[in-house]
Order: C-alpha cells, then sequence, then structure tokens
C-alpha cells in the first residue's frame, strides 16, 4: 500500500496546485492582458500543461522526462479529455444533477489518470 499512497498523494497534491496556479493564470490572461475568456483558458491549460508533466513526472512518479514520455503524457491528457466529456454527458443524459456529474467527470478523470501516467507515462519501464 506504500507504494501505492505515496505516489498517489504527491500526484493528488500536484493535481491541486496545478489547479490553483491554472485559475491565476486563466484570471491574469484575462484582467491583465484582456484576453477573452477562451484565449485566456487556452493559455493557462497550455501552462498548466506544461508545468503538470514536469512536476508529474519528477515529483509524484520519480521518472526521467522525455520528449516521448511528453508525447504519452499528451496524448493520455487528450484521452482522459474525452473520457471525461463521456461520463459527463451520460450522467447529463439520465438526469443527474450537473453539479454532482462535473464532480463525478472529474473524479473519473483524476483516477484513471493517475492509474495511465502511472503504468504508461511514467513508468520506469519506459524512457
Amino acid at each position: 500500500m506504500s507504494t501505492l499512497f505515496s505516489p498517489a498523494l504527491k500526484y493528488f497534491i500536484v493535481g491541486c496546485l496545478n489547479t490553483f496556479i491554472g485559475l491565476i493564470a486563466i484570471y491574469s490572461f484575462q484582467i491583465f492582458f484582456d484576453f477573452s475568456p477562451y484565449q485566456s483558458n487556452l493559455c493557462g491549460y497550455l501552462i498548466c500543461h506544461a508545468l503538470s508533466f514536469v512536476a508529474q513526472g519528477s515529483f509524484a512518479f520519480n521518472s526521467r522526462l522525455t520528449f516521448y514520455s511528453f508525447l504519452r503524457y499528451s496524448f493520455i491528457v487528450s484521452s482522459l479529455w474525452l473520457f471525461n466529456v463521456s461520463v459527463l454527458h451520460f450522467l447529463l443524459a439520465f438526469g443527474m444533477n450537473s453539479y454532482a456529474s462535473q464532480f463525478i467527470s472529474v473524479a473519473a478523470y483524476a483516477v484513471l489518470g493517475f492509474f495511465l501516467h502511472k503504468h504508461f507515462t511514467f513508468s520506469s519501464r519506459r524512457s
């Protein structure tokens, strides 16, 4: 359990910090640079994508960061986003409250993301 708990806790911490940094970046682009909400969101997500890759890889999973691990990371994050939207759509289609649906779809994204990043993106068997 301790080998799973330590990376899982680190993954959670990085995710929380990344979310906080992302929101600050998004709001900053809107306030200080007069970007539209969509432009701000894109810029914030691009910044967080790079930060999260480095933090998850080096801190949460103690992995060597390579160009190929970045490609795997980007593929996994894109796939997770599609999974997230699919879960959200499914729950909303069955009449679940939108806030509960968002929470469940984000939780599903995070749990699946941890295992995919641990065993695929940042696996010690890959370089």
